[in-house]
């Protein structure tokens, strides 16, 4: 996949260093901006590209999961829930690495039952996502 050079810079109006016990977690375990600094060694500017990065990459990344589920194309669910779960877990995508990994594990487990409503889950959780860190970012602090 190629990455989209995006300029992150003062994008978003985001206090990544505020550390108060309610910001910890973002609506829930859907999105942990703290998590995601960590990871990024303490760079904000480094957060924010990953962030920027992953939002970028979901377009393609349902697309990739809808056609690889109709196509019953196991490695390529495993594939794709595997990006998807690395990704997230440096942008502090709390639920949709969790959604991932599930998919990811159970494709290898061979478990076809499974496949439709787990990449149902993980293609809401990019959603879920998606909406989490637009609301973050649009945040007063």
């Amino acid at each position: 996949m190629h990455w989209p050079s995006i300029d992150a810079g003062e994008m978003y109006n985001v206090d990544w260093n505020h550390n108060d016990a309610g910001s910890h977690a973002m609506n829930g375990s859907v999105y942990d901006k703290h998590a995601a600094l960590e990871r990024a060694g303490g760079d904000v500017d480094r957060a924010r590209r990953f962030l920027d990065l992953l939002l970028a990459s979901f377009p393609q990344a349902e697309h990739s999961l809808s056609e690889a589920l109709d196509r019953n194309d196991l490695n390529d669910l495993q594939e794709n829930a595997h990006r998807l779960a690395g990704a997230a877990s440096y942008c502090g995508a709390v639920a949709l690495r969790a959604a991932a990994r599930r998919l990811e594990t159970r494709t290898r487990e061979g478990a076809p039952e499974h496949y439709a409503a787990l990449t149902r889950d993980l293609i809401d959780q990019i959603a879920r996502f998606r909406t989490a860190a637009s609301g973050a970012v649009a945040e007063d602090p």
